[in-house]
């Protein structure tokens, strides 16, 4: 299972197909799901009269109110599982029967084909919920799950393994509610560990585990620990000489596993060390810098939509989102239509000429000249680094969106964020060509760019910084408004000097 094969990727012109008649209506499902996940604890406060602000004067109660949420997200995770699971085994049965009927010459193929996108699809929703979850025991230090992930592919359970980790996660979430266990293959982000925990009894102290069973992972964890220093893939090929070659690639499984395990405590406990999906130094900001979102924002033009047909606002002057009713407008809604929609935004003094079959060209070469247009919603489910839109959405409205009652488009301009970026005192310019090239291993070229993978920021003092995909990814995977991004490139010098101090201590 893959994600959108870029950091943030345009396209997709209908929302994920979730329900089929062979199955049960997957809406109710998840509506339930998700209160239990994220109402619980609410509903808790609401029956005691409480407010979050109350919660902080009353130590008591803010320990049942995360006892009460620390249940929900339990619950939440051990029934998503079952259905995963469920959708897996009826998957594998699916896809056996396809290639029978592909070699029979069968008419059904497209019929099974339908129904096993259907059953990815909802384990896909499914494991982003849990994504949430995952996301509300991090915060505020949601910067933690891009570090978790390794690479951008979702990896396929195995129903059998998933279920059995569940149940160590439930007694480890029974024995002390102050410390949530998440079961990393349910998530889309996890890519190292079998449990993932936040422990919050001791401050916010992390920790992944590996639940290491069978005789070869034994032999294996044997034969590591026993060694001195540190190994490496060189010292896994000799240790394991003698043995087959199944067991040598299990081997090198393990110690790739432990490896980025201890660059990823590294970075935690130390703020720098080895990024283990680059495999390239990092450093964090010394101070925490705490963004705002605009969340807000969508949720106003999706109840204008949801009431008047649409809905669009402008955020920071170059990011533009629109919301439709497709229930209100004839025809489907596509991205072309989108990209015709932002156009005319843009550009309101312009007479339509689509349907005029002399001057139509014109208008489609510059729908095709602005910034590109994201499908926000699609984007968000079938992207891993995108925060689960259970956190910025109502729980009705994230409903609408998922199952297509709205859509969700955004277009984000990043020529128009250089402008602003310069008349808040910062000059930003692409890196592109051969100078570009370092950047491959750890930047995508960034959509509506000139194929470029970077952009360079000129400060006063000389001093150079590069921004890479990830940070321009941030207004439609993190709801980041540009202005945010703005305060960020500010706030990068004063950083520096302080990690230049930190090194000298």
């Amino acid at each position: 299972m893959k994600t959108m094969p870029l950091i943030f990727q345009y396209g997709s012109p209908m929302p994920l197909p979730l329900n089929h008649s062979d199955l049960d209506d997957l809406e109710p499902i998840l509506d339930r799901l998700t209160r239990t996940a994220h109402a619980t604890g609410e509903q808790y406060m609401m029956a005691q009269g409480l407010t979050l602000e109350a919660l902080k004067d009353n130590p008591k109660a803010r320990k049942e109110f995360i006892r009460r949420c620390h249940y929900g997200f339990d619950l939440a995770q051990r029934q998503s599982a079952k259905l995963v699971a469920e959708y897996e085994l009826r998957v594998r049965e699916l896809t056996r029967q396809l290639k029978e009927v592909r070699r029979a010459g069968g008419s059904r193929a497209p019929e099974l084909k339908c129904l096993i996108e259907v059953l990815e699809n909802r384990q896909l929703v499914l494991r982003r919920l849990v994504d949430s979850i995952l996301c509300v025991i991090l915060m505020p230090d949601t910067w933690v799950l891009r570090r978790l992930s390794i690479g951008l592919d979702i990896k396929r359970i195995d129903p059998e393994v998933l279920l059995h980790t569940v149940e160590v996660a439930v007694d480890r979430n029974r024995e002390d509610r102050m410390r949530f266990s998440i079961v990393s293959d349910l998530t889309t982000v996890i890519g190292m560990g079998d449990l993932f925990e936040v422990d919050r009894a001791h401050g916010r102290r992390y920790t992944l585990l590996e639940l290491k069973e069978g005789k070869v992972n034994e032999l294996i964890t044997d034969i590591m620990e026993t060694q001195p220093g540190e190994l490496t893939s060189g010292d896994v090929d000799q240790l394991f000489q003698e043995h087959d070659e199944s067991v040598k690639k299990q081997a090198h499984r393990v110690f790739r596993q432990a490896r980025r395990l201890d660059q990823l405590t590294q970075i935690l406990n130390t703020d720098s060390g080895i990024s283990p999906d680059h495999e390239m130094p990092m450093e964090l900001f010394p101070d925490r810098i705490d963004l705002d979102d605009y969340s807000k924002a969508i949720r106003l033009v999706c109840d204008n939509a949801a009431e008047h047909r649409v809905g669009a606002a402008t955020v920071s002057c170059c990011l533009h989102l629109v919301a439709v009713n497709p229930a209100a407008i004839p025809g489907p809604i596509t991205m072309g239509m989108a990209s015709h929609v932002f156009y005319h935004l843009a550009n309101p003094g312009t007479k339509c000429v689509i349907n005029d079959k002399e001057n139509a060209q014109q208008e489609l070469r510059a729908m095709a000249a602005q910034a590109p247009v994201v499908d926000l919603i699609t984007l968000n489910l079938t992207n891993n680094q995108a925060i689960p839109l259970q956190l910025w959405t109502k729980l009705s409205r994230g409903q609408d969106l998922i199952f297509g009652r709205l859509r969700l488009f955004a277009q984000w301009d990043i020529e128009a964020f250089f402008r602003l970026a310069q008349t808040e005192g910062l000059t930003l310019s692409w890196i592109t060509g051969k100078e570009s090239d370092h950047l491959r291993k750890v930047s995508v070229v960034i959509p509506g760019s000139p194929n470029s993978r970077g952009v360079r920021v000129e400060y006063a003092d000389g001093a150079p910084q590069t921004l890479l995909s990830g940070f321009f990814a941030r207004p439609v995977l993190h709801l980041t408004p540009p202005r945010e991004l703005i305060m960020m490139i500010k706030k990068y010098p004063e950083q520096r000097q302080k990690i230049n101090a930190r090194h000298k201590e």
